[in-house]
């Protein structure tokens, strides 16, 4: 059984009969957020900034061979 609180949390009932609060909206931010990762030129910028720790767009748009404002909206998102 699952129900929706006001309070923002989802209650599941496992397998044992246990109750288990999740909080739905980091939940929300968490999807999101891996949902942002999985595309693959966003994961070559991040994969630069983690070999180079610190870039510019410039330099990011410049080592990817792209347009500037690809970079620009891919780093946005």
């Amino acid at each position: 059984m699952t129900t929706i609180n006001t309070n923002q949390y989802i209650t599941v009932t496992g397998s044992e009969g246990d109750d288990v609060k999740i909080d739905f909206l980091l939940v929300k931010k968490s999807s999101l957020i891996l949902r942002a990762l999985n595309h693959k030129l966003r994961q070559h910028i991040l994969k630069l900034l983690e070999e180079q720790t610190k870039l510019t767009v410039t330099e990011i748009y410049v080592q990817l061979r792209l347009e500037q404002s690809v970079a620009s909206q891919h780093l946005a998102i």
